[in-house]
């Protein structure tokens, strides 16, 4: 076994033993009644997740769990709020954890690039929503297409136009200007989560799209094995800025009211360095003691320098075609939706 092998069980053995001596414990995650909130935003008290299908509650697959973990707000801001307000301060250094992340996971895009590619043979205009700071959409750039980024996060803009020499626009969707029928190609990867009102941004998309163009959607799944041991333990659940959850079901259910048809679904996974790992599993723990010894660990051994691939089929990545044209619903009572991947 190669030592990058031998590290990696390593650091899955010490994520298991990790969970073990963390307090995990026997109790069910799903033993207490937690609010749950559908779209119209409704609210729906005293529900049993364990007793429910997530998707039976929904309108057009939306479901907002609002509290399956207590530490969740009920009342969560998307993304694009705080960043008006000026409270990420992230500058984007090459040693920064995000900036490693997303050249690292460049690479798990790669059956996506050849499948638009080849549904694309000429190429044309593609759009990345949630562009950050953008090493997936100059791959992409560099396979032939006629690239832009939208994202509201300023400091990742000018990450993107400055090293990269990107064109993208500081902005949520709904804002950014764009004309009818101007795309060929949509990505939208791991942001539908982060968004208070998705059919509204899918409905958006639809408009921007050229009549037979595709739209790729990437974003963790909730009628998984993973879930289902681990309850509100689940990581996703606990991840800043996530407001809506969905299942292959439920995910479908929403790009098909707004027009599309699927192309190719795929359960995937990602790359990712050792220490992620286990900080994934510091966070499945509940425990800052757990988090602080794995912590200790990763950097005893150098675990940031180590990645892996790893699928546990938790998320799901979606290719659809544009078949049909919907009105966008926009409501004025609401700011429009925009989040960071």
């Amino acid at each position: 076994m190669r030592r990058g092998q031998r590290l990696a069980a390593l650091a899955l053995g010490l994520s298991l033993a990790a969970c073990a001596g963390g307090g995990l414990g026997t109790e069910s995650a799903y033993d207490a009644p937690r609010e749950m909130f559908v779209s119209g935003y409704e609210k729906i008290e005293a529900v049993y997740i364990k007793d429910v299908d997530l998707g039976d509650l929904a309108v057009a697959g939306l479901t907002q769990v609002a509290s399956l973990d207590p530490t969740i707000s009920v009342a969560r801001e998307p993304d694009h709020v705080e960043l008006s307000r000026g409270e990420w301060k992230s500058k984007f250094l090459e040693s920064d954890s995000r900036y490693q992340k997303e050249v690292l996971q460049v690479r798990d895009y790669r059956r996506t690039r050849e499948l638009l590619n080849r549904l694309h043979p000429g190429r044309g205009r593609l759009l990345e929503l949630g562009s950050s700071l953008g090493f997936l959409l100059d791959e992409f750039r560099k396979d032939g297409w006629d690239v832009l980024g939208v994202d509201p996060n300023a400091e990742a803009c000018r990450v993107a136009r400055e090293r990269l020499q990107l064109p993208v626009i500081e902005a949520i969707l709904e804002r950014a200007g764009l004309e009818d029928s101007s795309f060929d190609v949509v990505l939208l990867n791991h942001v539908i989560e982060h968004l208070d009102d998705p059919l509204r941004t899918i409905q958006e998309v639809n408009r921007v799209l050229k009549p037979g163009g595709h739209f790729v959607i990437e974003t963790p799944r909730y009628d998984t094995l993973m879930f289902k041991l681990l309850g509100r333990r689940e990581r996703s659940i606990s991840c800043d800025g996530h407001i809506f959850f969905f299942t292959n079901r439920t995910l479908r259910n929403l790009y098909e009211a707004s027009g599309f048809r699927t192309v190719r679904l795929e359960c995937v996974g990602r790359s990712l360095t050792l220490d992620r790992l286990l900080w994934n599993v510091g966070v499945i723990s509940k425990s800052e003691q757990v988090s602080r010894r794995l912590d200790k660990v990763s950097h005893a051994l150098g675990l940031e320098r180590r990645h892996l691939y790893l699928n546990v089929r938790d998320m799901q990545r979606v290719c659809v075609e544009k078949v049909s044209s919907v009105p966008v619903v926009r409501d004025q009572t609401r700011a429009p939706a925009g989040a960071v991947a």
